[in-house]
């Protein structure tokens, strides 16, 4: 349902990507076009994400200061026994 999406942000695309992108766009409605974005710099990229996105709320793997994506899911997952996994 890419009409209920705010945006999407691709971080550290390769240069392929992007440029494959570029065609592809032409394509798809130009609304949802305009909702994404692709970043093959990662300093580019981070800061676009940080405008949208608390960095408090953005996970250390993506560069914020959240908890990890791993240690996330395994808190989901296991509850309190997530470090005996």
């Amino acid at each position: 349902f890419p009409e209920t999406m705010h945006c999407l942000i691709v971080l550290n695309a390769p240069t392929w990507f992007s440029m494959t992108w570029r065609i592809i766009q032409g394509f798809i409605d130009p609304r949802t076009a305009k909702k994404i974005q692709v970043f093959g710099s990662e300093t580019k990229g981070r800061n676009r994400l940080f405008e949208l996105v608390d960095e408090s709320e953005v996970p250390t793997d993506f560069g914020g200061k959240a908890g990890s994506t791993d240690l996330t899911i395994r808190k989901l997952a296991f509850g309190n026994d997530w470090n005996k996994r």
